[in-house]
């Protein structure tokens, strides 16, 4: 599974959304997309022959590849390009310069700004053997993690079996010396009768649906 991620270019002008955060040691997962503006309007790919991804590496070397351009449904080329980030640029942890060149027709090449890909490093290696070593205190931090989110999983589940939760703070409706209580967990139909006046209307019997909880 690749995890895109979007850049909107205006060759104009340089972006502001020009780092992204990787770690060390993705493989193919990480695509990106670049969308080409011109001054904030689409940028025209007729006379483009191929966009070539340059990368400087945090060891100081080198790499140029190509991005796909992308098309329509009539094969026509579109201001878009799809480019999935090698093994080899998340080898080793720092900073990589990434620029975009867009090569005409006539050999004319237009040259995106910079953008940067922060590369973390690990935080430890996972040793092999793991299902043998799994008791290590090396991994307690793992399994305390995963203990974690099994608990948080279970809670969710539990919430998910009610559409609504109880009330720690119940409402209480006293009616002919019969208390009912609602905390939202229940619906029941109170008759209201013969309860006189409010002001100058006559309240007549009344049937309504409360939520109450019943002791």
């Amino acid at each position: 599974m690749t995890i895109p991620y979007i850049f909107l270019i205006d060759l104009a002008r340089p972006t502001r959304t020009n780092k992204l955060l990787i770690k060390q040691g993705d493989s193919n997962s990480r695509k990106l997309q670049f969308v080409l503006m011109y001054d904030t309007k689409a940028y025209d790919m007729t006379d483009v022959i191929a966009a070539v991804v340059s990368i400087k590496l945090p060891d100081g070397s080198t790499i140029a590849d190509m991005a796909d351009i992308l098309t329509d449904d009539d094969g026509n080329q579109i201001n878009k390009l799809e480019y999935v980030i090698p093994d080899v640029v998340t080898e080793n942890y720092g900073t990589a310069d990434l620029v975009v060149q867009l090569v005409n027709q006539d050999n004319s090449v237009l040259e995106t700004f910079d953008f940067y890909i922060l590369i973390r490093n690990e935080i430890y290696e996972l040793p092999s053997g793991i299902g043998e070593d799994i008791a290590s205190p090396e991994l307690s931090g793992l399994r305390d993690l995963i203990s974690r989110a099994e608990q948080a999983t279970a809670k969710i589940e539990a919430m998910s079996m009610s559409t609504t939760l109880p009330n720690p703070f119940p409402l209480r409706l006293i009616i002919e010396n019969e208390t009912y209580e609602y905390n939202g967990s229940s619906t029941k139909q109170i008759e209201l009768d013969m309860i006189g006046y409010l002001s100058d209307i006559k309240v007549t019997t009344t049937a309504i649906e409360w939520p109450v909880s019943e002791e």
